[in-house]
């Protein structure tokens, strides 16, 4: 049986468009972990958007902990690979 993710997004500090396009964004960066090379520069963009959205350095690490946890995959460690083609 298989669980409902929850987005580790603190709610209360952002807009509904934000969280619709942080939950859209993580989507995105796990989808594309099959193939970061060719994806490499959506992956940079996506970033950009997703750290605007998502300004606060410790919120980022704390998501990407339980993303990691959750979801099986890293926003910093993806992004990371993906620097590496451009």
């Amino acid at each position: 049986m298989e669980t409902e993710f929850t987005y580790p997004f603190d709610y209360t500090l952002y807009q509904t468009d934000e969280i619709a396009a942080l939950i859209e964004l993580v989507d995105t960066f796990e989808k594309v972990q099959s193939d970061i090379p060719k994806n490499a520069s959506l992956i940079l963009k996506n970033y950009e958007l997703y750290r605007s959205i998502l300004s606060n350095q410790a919120e980022e690490k704390r998501c990407d902990q339980i993303f990691r946890k959750e979801l099986g995959f890293s926003v910093y460690e993806t992004v990371k690979e993906a620097k590496k083609y451009i």
